[in-house]
């Protein structure tokens, strides 16, 4: 039998039929043999250790101010008053865009815009990203 639609939706079972045909369905399953049965294992457990693309640490005796800037918008990503000997992981920078580190320690810091290069960029996609 050719399934009714509703109105004018070409190809929508009405929901009388859609029941039915879910019914159906289950009933022409088959079972599983008993080799079928031996093949099927208990549940693998995983272990996933996601870690940051990128990790600040302070290794100066002073606090400071740590900032990561994209090189090529010029725009500040993420920043973080670090203490000395604090580290801290980044995980909300991307690594497709070449990134600058700036340091304020209040008396020194580094000239907006000429930060250290600590990533050229050019990822392409997120597999590529641990390999730059």
């Amino acid at each position: 039998e050719k399934p009714k639609t509703n109105g004018d939706t070409a190809g929508v079972l009405s929901p009388s039929k859609m029941g039915k045909g879910i019914k159906n369905a289950r009933n022409k399953v088959s079972k599983a043999t008993e080799s079928e049965k031996a093949d099927i294992h208990a549940p693998v457990t995983y272990a996933l250790t996601i870690h940051p693309p990128i990790i600040i640490e302070n290794l100066l005796p002073e606090r400071g101010r740590f900032e990561l800037m994209n090189a090529v918008t010029q725009s500040v990503l993420w920043w973080s008053n670090l203490e000395p000997g604090e580290r801290v992981p980044v995980h909300t920078v991307g690594l497709d865009a070449p990134l600058l580190l700036l340091v304020n320690l209040g008396f020194c810091r580094t000239p907006v815009g000429e930060g250290a290069l600590i990533h050229h960029g050019g990822g392409a996609g997120i597999l590529r990203a641990g390999l730059n």
